[in-house]
């Protein structure tokens, strides 16, 4: 058998160019069909919160925490009192995905918020455990939310 250093180079080529390909679609499709198309600018409205201009959610400028427990989490939401509102709740993953959408396209306005580190998300049916947005450049940019190994996060309340 004759070896064909060129041949197979340009085998392994093809080979990567279509995981590659098919690999991102299949990611930006699972980005698209997640997100509900609400993203838009911020705005501060004083008192340590932001405004979603597009949704009317608030955002607590200020992270509460670190929190040990997804319960630590909670009773920190039910005793916080902001700006006059005591109806403050963990964001879902997917509203977390808004906010990290808003400030990875610079929509935040003069919103500033240290975005470090991991969050706690309500419960969705299974074990709580902290996490946070990630952009990944592989085909564009891609959003994950990745799951903290640890036990300790942050709170980025949010409300109606």
């Amino acid at each position: 058998m004759r070896y064909y250093p060129s041949r197979i180079l340009f085998s392994l080529l093809v080979l990567s160019m279509y995981v590659f390909i098919h690999g991102c679609a299949a990611k930006q499709e699972k980005i698209d069909s997640s997100s509900d198309g609400t993203y838009g600018a911020l705005r501060y409205v004083g008192q340590e919160i932001c405004r979603e201009a597009k949704t009317g959610r608030m955002w607590q400028v200020i992270k509460g925490g670190p929190f040990s427990s997804q319960r630590e989490a909670d009773e920190y939401v039910e005793n916080l009192e902001l700006g006059g509102y005591s109806d403050w709740r963990l964001p879902t993953e997917d509203e977390l995905f808004n906010l990290h959408y808003i400030y990875f396209w610079e929509k935040n306005g003069a919103c500033v918020m240290n975005r470090k580190g991991e969050y706690w998300t309500a419960a969705d049916g299974r074990e709580p455990t902290p996490g946070h947005w990630k952009t990944y450049f592989l085909c564009s940019p891609e959003h994950q939310f990745v799951h903290s190994p640890g036990k300790r996060g942050y709170v980025r309340a949010v409300r109606p």
